[in-house]
């Protein structure tokens, strides 16, 4: 396996890596493999350099196969620093963008222009712990050492504080509420505070939700939309168990109304407006674009979907989606909304083979540079794309959802929204452990 190291101290330091991910990605001679967590280390900067330079570094290991030679993948790297904006600073200055190979299988290769291993490697904390997550028994070819006693020696004379993990994936995990009684898989017409109090503590204990994704609309087929007035009855009894929550994790809203998001974030802090349709009145946008929150914005052809209205059958069927982001960014770009994380929106206006397919396609958003979202935790495509349209239970479809957001965890997708956080991490350790990639 080929190692790549990526680092980053120009915020928005897991953006850059997300985007460095896609373009590994699709390149036809690479394959993402493995990616590690992220790590965050001390700058490394010389006596005398100026204060902005001394900002911590962001740091990761991708796993992948190629069938370029060495030179080729040092110039492809070159070149995704370069097209992210990577500048020809100075060497200790702060910049958006380092890719490094670190290591190729256990082969040495020394050429005018790359020495692997990485030359430095063996003496940088920072880039040592994220490969020992991809590669654990790797022995360094030159020293004939294991990386733990690489590791080991190194802690001896660095402070081990100096580098510390930050998050487990490079991926933010959002976890489901569901205040409705009829949403497609979790609906609950008896719903109850201490229900609810129950499933946030579940998405705590997991440790891998970050974010709490709050709905009180079903947008299933067929579902009855409500009002605003309607909307925040479902909510309002709910919010002092949210304003406690917040404490502990940030809080999406997800609402087409701006009147329950404006109620909502006067009592309870609001990071995300997860909007699945564009209010029509651009009054609420400007208000909103004054409360600089992030905007989910979600592609779709209706909202409740009608099964029945979807793209037309094309092998590019994507290039529809990104054009109708591309016109909706500019929208709000003139209303002065700029923080946008684009939702493809699976489920919504495409056939369950477009669903599948779209997984496949993530790379052609790339140059919108926005963060992508996705939502396809329980969605009826997997019965009807996977299973054949066979009725199956939660267990399957939440094991067959966690399949899924493992490809997506490595394709670098900066969210993904799911109702079964423990089912995820059960099927990530045992994928973890065998080395199994998409």
């Amino acid at each position: 396996m080929i190692i790549l190291g990526l680092g980053s101290n120009e915020t928005p330091e897991l953006f850059w890596f997300q985007q460095a991910l896609f373009y590994l990605n699709s390149h036809p001679q690479m394959r993402v493999l493995r990616t590690s967590s992220v790590y965050i280390s001390q700058a490394l900067v010389p006596p005398g350099s100026p204060p902005e330079w001394n900002k911590d570094y962001h740091n990761m290991a991708v796993g992948c196969t190629t069938s370029l030679s060495p030179n080729e993948l040092l110039i492809y790297v070159k070149h995704i620093e370069k097209i992210l904006g990577r500048m020809n600073s100075a060497r200790w200055a702060p910049r958006n963008l380092d890719i490094d190979i670190l290591a190729w299988n256990d082969e040495i290769i020394e050429s005018p222009d790359l020495k692997i291993p990485h030359s430095d490697m063996h003496i940088r904390l920072f880039a040592l712990l994220p490969f020992k997550d991809i590669l654990p028994h790797w022995e360094h070819p030159i020293y004939s050492k294991s990386l733990d006693s690489i590791i080991q020696d190194l802690k001896k004379t660095e402070a081990t504080e100096n580098t510390r993990k930050s998050s487990p994936y490079l991926t933010r995990f959002m976890g489901i509420i569901n205040l409705t009684p009829d949403s497609f898989s979790d609906g609950n017409p008896h719903l109850s505070l201490s229900s609810v109090e129950t499933q946030i503590q579940e998405f705590k204990d997991s440790n891998l939700i970050e974010i709490l994704d709050i709905g009180a609309e079903s947008t299933r087929p067929g579902a009855q939309l409500l009002s605003p007035e309607e909307e925040w009855e479902r909510i309002k009894n709910f919010i002092p168990l949210f304003q406690k929550a917040s404490q502990t994790f940030k809080i999406s809203l997800d609402t087409r109304h701006f009147e329950t998001l404006e109620k909502f974030h006067a009592l309870c802090p609001v990071s995300f407006w997860n909007c699945v349709s564009l209010p029509e009145n651009t009054d609420h946008l400007r208000k909103f674009a004054a409360l600089k929150i992030p905007l989910i914005l979600m592609h779709h052809l209706s909202i409740p979907p009608n099964p029945n209205d979807t793209l037309k059958t094309s092998s590019t069927f994507y290039l529809e989606i990104r054009k109708w982001f591309q016109e909706k960014i500019t929208d709000l770009n003139h209303l002065g909304i700029h923080e946008i994380i684009l939702d493809p929106g699976i489920g919504f206006g495409k056939t369950p083979l477009q669903n599948i397919e779209l997984f496949d396609h993530m790379d052609k958003f790339e140059d919108l540079k926005k963060p992508i979202l996705i939502g396809h935790s329980r969605k009826s495509f997997i019965e009807k794309a996977i299973f054949d349209g066979l009725t199956t239970s939660l267990e399957v479809k939440d094991e067959a959802t966690a399949l899924i957001s493992w490809k997506l965890v490595n394709l670098g997708i900066a969210y993904l929204r799911i109702h079964n956080p423990v089912a995820h991490k059960d099927l990530f350790k045992i994928l973890n452990s065998i080395h199994i990639s998409w």
